[in-house]
C-alpha cells in the first residue's frame, strides 16, 4: 500500500509540481482567477481608493522633503546643531515658502493668466490682420500665379509621363504574345515537333490556327 501510495506521489510531482510549464500555468490561472474576483467585488475597495487618493498626496510629498532636507539636517548636525532643531528650522522655513508662495505667487499668476484671456481675442485679430494684409499684397499675388502654372506643368508632365509608359507597356505585350502566336502557329503545321499535340489537335488544327502571320498577330495585340 504504501509502495502504491509513494509511486502515485512521485508520478505526481513529476508531471506536475516538479513540472515548471505546469507551475507556470497554474500560476498564472490563479492570478487571473484572483483579478477576477477583485473585479467582482470592487465595491469593496472603494472606500480604500478614497482613503489612498486622499493621503498619497501628503505622503508623497513628505517622502519627497525627507529626501531633499536629509542632507541639510544632517549637515548642521555635523555642526553641533541637534537634530530636532535642524527639523524645526526646515519646517518653519517650507511652511514660510509656502505661506509666501500661497499670499503673493498665487494671486500674481491668477492675475496674470486672466489678462492673458482678456486679451486673446485682441491677439487673434491681429494676427489674422496680419495673415490678410501678407496674402493681399501683390506679391504674394504674383508668387501664387507662378505656384499655379508651376503646379499645372507638373501635373501635365506627370500625366504624359504615364500616358507614354502605359502605351509602352501595352505595345511590349502586345508584341510578346504576337511573338508566342507565331511560335505557336508554327507548331500548328509542325506537329510532330510539338509533345502535347494528339491526333484530336490534329484535327482542329484549322480552328487553333486562326492566326495566320506573325504581323496579324501583332497588330490585333497593338489594337487594345
Amino acid at each position: 500500500m504504501d509502495k502504491k501510495e509513494k509511486r502515485s506521489f512521485s508520478w505526481f510531482w513529476k508531471w506536475f509540481l516538479d513540472n515548471k510549464f505546469v507551475a507556470g500555468l497554474l500560476i498564472i490561472f490563479l492570478i487571473l482567477v484572483n483579478i477576477n474576483l477583485f473585479t467582482k467585488v470592487s465595491y469593496l475597495f472603494f472606500p480604500v481608493w478614497q482613503f489612498l487618493a486622499i493621503v498619497a498626496l501628503p505622503i508623497i510629498l513628505a517622502g519627497i522633503l525627507f529626501y531633499l532636507l536629509n542632507p541639510i539636517v544632517n549637515f548642521f548636525e555635523k555642526r553641533g546643531i541637534q537634530r530636532i532643531y535642524s527639523i524645526i528650522g526646515l519646517f518653519i522655513l517650507v511652511s514660510g515658502l509656502i505661506v509666501w508662495g500661497v499670499v503673493v505667487i498665487i494671486p500674481e499668476i491668477r492675475e496674470q493668466v486672466t489678462m492673458f484671456v482678456d486679451r486673446l481675442p485682441g491677439y487673434i485679430n491681429t494676427a489674422e490682420n496680419a495673415l490678410n494684409d501678407f496674402f493681399s499684397d501683390p506679391v504674394f499675388d504674383r508668387a501664387q500665379d507662378q505656384i499655379a502654372i508651376s503646379s499645372e506643368r507638373i501635373m501635365s508632365s506627370v500625366t504624359e509621363m504615364v500616358q507614354n509608359i502605359s502605351r509602352t507597356t501595352v505595345q511590349s505585350i502586345g508584341n510578346f504574345f504576337g511573338a508566342v502566336a507565331s511560335i505557336f502557329y508554327s507548331y500548328c503545321y509542325d506537329a510532330s515537333n510539338f509533345i502535347l499535340f494528339t491526333k484530336r489537335w490534329e484535327k482542329n488544327r484549322s480552328l487553333l490556327c486562326s492566326i495566320s502571320t506573325y504581323e496579324n498577330a501583332t497588330t490585333y495585340f497593338k489594337s487594345f
